[in-house]
């Protein structure tokens, strides 16, 4: 959250790139940990007991589609980017 909170000052295509950045690091985790849980599932396990897994994955989803939309924006142009303030010299 703290990264974002930052993104304004990096510019828009520098924005866009730590969060593609940040996304395809989110996709390789998020496929790691469904392979993970398909295989504890796979044995047997009851659903239950892996239910915050479950839930993990669903908040990394949803992440990765936030990030998508954020990226897309950015680059359209819908989300609008300030202008750089202009200091004046002493």
């Amino acid at each position: 959250m703290g990264a974002v909170a930052y993104l304004g000052a990096l510019g828009p295509d520098s924005a866009a790139d730590a969060l593609t950045e940040r996304a395809q690091r989110l996709r390789e985790r998020t496929a790691a940990d469904e392979k993970a849980l398909a295989d504890v599932l796979g044995q047997d396990l009851p659903r239950l007991y892996m239910i915050e897994a479950e839930y993990a994955l669903h908040q990394a989803r949803s992440e990765l589609a936030w990030i998508a939309a954020t990226i897309e924006e950015i680059r359209t142009g819908r989300l609008p980017w300030p202008a750089p303030a202009i200091q004046e010299g002493p």
